[in-house]
């Protein structure tokens, strides 16, 4: 176990995040902190644990509270935060594990929970079919992005060093397909490895027609 997952497993009040948006374990993310709430909550946590959680907002808007979120979100550690004169910051962190939310705490100052770490159950499937799952999610986001630059959606298909373990490529692909919030959401409640590869690879699938309808109709 990673002392993370140690620090999580002995925290009952975890300061969290609510975004418009969805993280996944390995994704670098950027962020903008003005809110004077979560002003605080980076100040606290910069000079000691460095990780905060982040979840969806379903419904209500970023700022404000009274939002509805959920109860699946991911653990974001601190790289780099740079203070701005009027004390917004700039914040660059990336995803390391997911977490579920077992019970909110009260929003004071900011967003707090009593989590636990969310793991993959084990899979069923042989190596071999996992690997040709792997490969059956890179081809159909290969075709996305093919279509994408035949629609200038895209300038040129990305250089990809395409990982071949199954956990570690499962979510390399989920950072790069174009996803909206909610299958983003959708995808980081995958339950399995081969659940999370699979419903990438219909994902993919389905925008990959919506681009060939669209490319059809000139």
């Amino acid at each position: 176990m990673s002392d993370t997952s140690r620090s999580l497993a002995n925290s009952g009040d975890f300061p969290i995040f609510p975004l418009g948006l969805v993280a996944f374990p390995g994704e670098t993310l950027p962020l903008h902190i003005f809110e004077p709430r979560y002003r605080q909550m980076m100040h606290e946590i910069e000079g000691t644990t460095r990780e905060f959680g982040v979840v969806l907002i379903a419904r209500g808007s970023e700022v404000g509270g009274a939002e509805q979120r959920t109860s699946l979100g991911t653990v974001l550690a601190l790289d780099n935060i740079d203070w701005m004169p009027d004390g917004r910051a700039i914040v660059e962190a990336h995803g390391t594990q997911r977490i579920e939310i077992k019970r909110w705490l009260p929003d004071d100052p900011y967003p707090r929970a009593q989590v636990e770490q969310f793991d993959d159950e084990p899979t069923a499937s042989d190596p071999e079919a996992q690997d040709g799952l792997v490969a059956e999610a890179q081809f159909g986001l290969l075709d996305v992005w093919s279509l994408a630059v035949q629609l200038h959606r895209l300038e040129a298909i990305p250089a990809v060093d395409w990982l071949e373990e199954p956990f570690a490529a499962s979510w390399q692909v989920a950072n790069l397909a174009p996803l909206g919030p909610l299958d983003r959401q959708r995808v980081l409640q995958a339950t399995s490895t081969d659940q999370r590869i699979s419903l990438i690879t219909r994902l993919m699938a389905e925008t990959r027609e919506s681009l060939q309808a669209e490319l059809d109709l000139g």
